[in-house]
């Protein structure tokens, strides 16, 4: 919790502050992934109220290799941990691979539907490969 409360005062940080010495789709790319991992975040506090990660049996069944994602249910974890990432792999485009502004916007609105929908998806109880 400690931690989302400092990302969310650095996230306003990062939407007040108007110049900055990086290229713009970098600086977007900030600010969406920090604004991704709060929204995401919360996603935690779903998995807390439900004292559960796994919808549609307990905790503990069969799981994907490494991972452990649930197989046969659904499981929070998968856009929890994709969406807590954002706030990695949005910059790193943003400086590496896109080339403007408008591109690291897209690509954020891509992964932020991938991380909804992967959310829906558990929620409903579906497994990741269904």
């Amino acid at each position: 919790m400690i931690f989302t409360v400092v990302v969310i005062l650095v996230c306003i940080s990062f939407f007040k502050q108007k110049q900055f010495s990086i290229p713009q789709a970098y600086v977007w790319g900030i600010r969406l992934g920090l604004l991704f991992f709060i929204i995401f975040s919360l996603e935690g506090g779903v998995m807390v109220g439900l004292l559960r990660h796994t919808v549609g049996a307990a905790d503990g069944g069969a799981g994907l290799p490494v991972v452990n994602w649930s197989r046969e249910h659904g499981d929070l974890r998968i856009a929890h941990f994709l969406g807590l990432h954002s706030l990695q792999l949005l910059p790193l485009f943003g400086n590496y691979i896109s080339g403007s502004k408008k591109q690291t916007i897209l690509f954020s609105a891509a992964y932020f539907v991938l991380c909804t929908a992967l959310f829906l998806q558990a929620i409903n109880g579906i497994p990741l490969l269904f």
